[in-house]
């Protein structure tokens, strides 16, 4: 009767693959509000800007997402990992002093070297806003760091009521800026606040919870937990660097190769692409690692019976927007955002072969910090960002046209979420 009784209350708190789809439901609802208000902005936005002003915004948010896993040398991801939540607050407050020096570090590498910087990345048009960067790498680590703790706590209608109000703010501030004529600068400042405006929020969510922990920190906890846990700084940063390089590479190289127009068009269609990646790929991704770490590594069949369970819902899942974008991205782009857009429209037809893998497979690599096995998350990215930067030095070196360059990234991006996903399967089976 006992175990009976169990299987009711696991079920009716939602555990397992029916816990993580319920929960992924919560979030793809705040994160599709969210991507809505971003979406309706940008139809607003996009006739107010030139691809030129979105080529600084997306060279912002490529410099922001390559110094993010520094505000927390990606401590925030061992946040859900503790059973015990004493020593996750210690994890907490520890990356709130990483966050501190980092940034700190980072304005002084800015001050001393920031022209070098920008000129070897061709984003020279980043130079006015060095302190935004820096302001957004501090409040991003701390959004991080409690957004992991969300994660942790499966709190995860904050997690969707935090990026609503993200979503929101930001795009208030882009709309108000084009209007009013304030030029790039309004632009940049509402994506930081759509990236790193979470903070306080999150802080009222959990303020409670985090103060009644609080005398269980001590300096000796925080040290043993770095050691606990020292595989993330490692391994996981190193990965999560070259992860974010291999992400926004494209946009970088795309300046030195074809000018910031280009990029303003790459950036509007991977921004566009992200909405379905952002809605239901990464809630699901952060619903899946909660449910896996309270599994545990040494439950290898319950975690890929769930894992495999992920995989075929998103596939499904993924068919219609790849399908949309596949045979009427160019039209469709050209519709929303205008003439001016076609070109991102053709750019995203052709980047949809790799959101569907992509779509599937990003999920459920979390299972990588579950196993312990950071030091292949972190060959997988050596992989990709090899591969990356070869493609684009190959294709401007024989100067193929901009169309020609974002379909082989594509299919060889396609193929590198491929690899991932049968490599992760069978190191699951393996562990039976």
């Amino acid at each position: 009767m006992k175990r009976y009784i169990d299987k009711l209350k696991q079920r009716l708190q939602g555990d397992g693959a029916a816990g993580v789809f319920r929960n992924m439901l919560i979030l793809a609802t705040g994160t599709g509000a969210a991507k809505a208000i971003g979406f309706l902005a940008s139809l607003v936005v996009t006739r107010l800007f030139t691809p030129e002003s979105f080529g600084i915004m997306s060279l912002f948010i490529a410099f922001t997402s390559l110094i993010a896993p520094l505000s927390t040398l990606c401590y925030s991801y061992a946040i859900p990992l503790p059973r015990n939540r004493h020593l996750a607050v210690n994890i907490i407050l520890m990356n709130f002093g990483i966050t501190a020096v980092m940034t700190m570090l980072t304005a002084l590498a800015f001050i001393f070297a920031g022209d070098y910087i920008f000129r070897a990345a061709n984003a020279d048009g980043l130079q006015p806003y060095i302190w935004l960067i820096i302001i957004t790498q501090f409040f991003g680590g701390i959004y991080e760091t409690l957004s992991g703790f969300a994660t942790r706590e499966r709190a995860f209608r904050p997690i969707a009521r935090t990026k609503m109000i993200q979503a929101f703010f930001g795009a208030i501030v882009k709309i108000v800026s084009g209007f009013a004529h304030f030029g790039v600068t309004g632009l940049v400042i509402g994506q930081a606040y759509s990236q790193a405006g979470g903070s306080f929020v999150y802080y009222r969510a959990f303020k409670e919870k985090l103060k009644e922990s609080m005398h269980r920190v001590s300096l000796k906890r925080v040290i043993r937990t770095a050691k606990i846990y020292r595989d993330f700084p490692m391994y996981r940063l190193p990965s999560q660097f070259l992860l974010t390089f291999s992400i926004q590479a494209p946009l970088l190289m795309t300046g030195k190769l074809f000018g910031m127009a280009t990029v303003g068009q790459l950036g509007l269609a991977t921004s566009v692409l992200s909405l379905p990646v952002i809605l239901f790929g990464v809630s699901a991704g952060q619903a899946y690692y909660a449910e896996a770490a309270r599994i545990g590594a040494n439950n290898p069949r319950e975690i890929y019976d769930l894992s495999k369970k992920i995989a075929k819902k998103l596939f499904i899942v993924s068919l219609l927007p790849f399908a949309v974008l596949q045979f009427a991205g160019e039209p469709l782009f050209v519709l929303v955002f205008g003439k001016a857009w076609h070109q991102s429209g053709t750019f995203a037809s052709m980047l949809s072969v790799s959101l569907l893998a992509q779509f599937v497979v990003v999920p459920i690599v979390n299972v990588l910090s579950v196993l312990g096995k950071q030091r292949m998350f972190l060959m997988f990215n050596i992989v990709r960002t090899v591969s990356i930067v070869a493609l684009f030095s190959v294709c401007g070196l024989f100067g193929l046209h901009a169309d020609g360059v974002i379909l082989i990234y594509s299919f060889v991006l396609a193929l590198n979420y491929a690899l991932m996903a049968f490599v992760i399967f069978r190191v699951i089976r393996s562990r039976f």
